[in-house]
């Protein structure tokens, strides 16, 4: 997740502005450790060792690659931080419901699968109105063709 958090989601970022040379040298310099440590892992500890070695590195995109971006584009670290705590609670949150559902639904059927679904969605959306700003609000409520969030107002010309 932190590989994600810090290398793929703002990949996009360091291609359109040009920033994309040290974030290349920090994702090789990953993954030639990643390699190394499998493979001397994987003679000590067998898989789990392999596991490990992957998330080692992991650790030094989340620390480098972030406040890099923030620097580039002149964002507090802070405000990057905030900016996430809505998407944690939705993980945490998936996370703890999907673990008890696994509890009680111990069947890997196509209709225990749609029940943790049938479960798991309202709670995202019920996350996403108490967490996400009104204007991400009103944007997935138009993807998703809803009818205009109580009290928003149209803008003009759409």
């Amino acid at each position: 997740m932190g590989q994600v958090l810090s290398s793929q989601v703002p990949l996009p970022f360091y291609q359109g502005l040009g920033f994309l040379a040290v974030p290349a040298v920090v994702i090789s310099i990953e993954g030639c450790l990643n390699l190394a440590l499998s493979i001397w892992f994987a003679n000590l500890i067998g898989l789990t060792g392999v596991a490990l070695a992957t998330a080692l590195p992991a650790v030094i995109s989340l620390a480098l690659l972030p406040p890099y971006l923030c620097r580039k584009l002149e964002v507090p670290l802070n405000q990057l931080f905030r900016s996430l705590v809505p998407g944690i609670v939705m993980l945490i949150g998936t996370i703890a419901v999907e673990i008890l559902l696994a509890t009680m639904f111990t069947s890997v059927s196509w209709v225990a699968l749609a029940m943790r679904i049938a479960v798991t969605v309202p709670l995202a959306l019920v996350i996403v109105g108490l967490m996400f700003p009104r204007d991400e609000r009103e944007t997935l409520s138009r993807m998703l063709g809803w009818p205009p969030l109580a009290g928003a107002h149209e803008t003009v010309g759409r």
